[in-house]
């Protein structure tokens, strides 16, 4: 409001308005130091915690490929068996029995025994249950170091804005100097007609609005009945609605003697 249209039309005025505006450079220059100071802190440390999961990453790497080599070898061993043992057909003619010595059946000689357990499958599954062990925390840790990354990075964010708030007020104060010099942006610049800029001014202006409005409905309602009391002979009878009539236009009159004055005077 003061860049374009000056309120103050005294030397003394526009002295005090310059020097508001060069002890706010002042202090607006004192808090872009702090803000980039505070920056810079959460920038080292951001690159601390990229180092640091740097190092839990180099931790996981060989975990993870020992972990892959187990892995295939357990996969290879746990394949079925390729090539099954082959029976030979027998014929009816080539079927003889294997009778004990009580004339009892026997199973056959050459019958399959179940495989027995490869303690190296259990060996690699025992390796494989450690190195998930070791990679666990490491894991946890490096979701940990995320999850900080990820905070540190909204923080420098804000700074990041707030910095460029502060340098773009700062900035523009050396145009609000030349603008006092003369007289407001509009005589500083040719051509330029922005519009004065009341401090507070939609404030008021809804306010204004609210009650004139307000008053106009009464005054419409006012009207609306004096029309339906035009439609009546007036006599003795109709005494109490002429006066309930001229109360309501009292109050209406009464509440402008205040609006009037509130907004057009003061």
């Amino acid at each position: 409001a003061e860049a374009i249209y000056p309120l103050h039309h005294t030397e003394e005025a526009s002295a005090a308005y310059i020097a508001a505006l060069d002890a706010e450079a002042a202090e607006l220059a004192g808090q872009i130091a702090s803000a980039a100071q505070a920056q810079q802190g959460l920038t080292s440390e951001r690159a601390a915690l990229d180092e640091q999961m740097a190092g839990v990453q180099k931790q996981i790497e060989p975990l993870e490929a020992q972990k892959a080599i187990l892995a295939k070898e357990l996969e290879e061993l746990q394949k079925p068996a390729e090539e099954t043992t082959a029976v030979p057909a027998v014929g009816p003619t080539q079927f003889v029995a294997v009778q004990d010595a009580a004339g009892q059946d026997q199973p056959a000689p050459d019958q399959p025994a179940e495989p027995a357990p490869n303690p190296r499958i259990e060996q690699l599954t025992a390796e494989i249950m450690a190195i998930d062990g070791q990679i666990a925390p490491l894991t946890e840790s490096l979701t940990q170091l995320q999850t900080q990354v990820g905070l540190l990075d909204e923080r420098l964010a804000a700074s990041t804005v707030e910095i460029d708030t502060l340098n773009g007020r700062k900035d523009v104060l050396p145009l609000l100097k030349e603008a006092e010099e003369h007289h407001g942006l509009n005589h500083h610049f040719t051509g330029l007609m922005l519009p004065m800029k009341i401090p507070s001014g939609n404030m008021w202006a809804s306010t204004y609005f609210l009650m004139t409005g307000f008053h106009a409905i009464h005054v419409l309602v006012g009207l609306i009945v004096f029309a339906i009391v035009l439609m009546y002979r007036l006599d003795s009878s109709k005494a109490n609605m002429l006066e309930n009539t001229g109360l309501y236009w009292h109050f209406v009159d009464l509440v402008w003697i205040f609006l009037f004055p509130l907004l057009y005077l003061f």
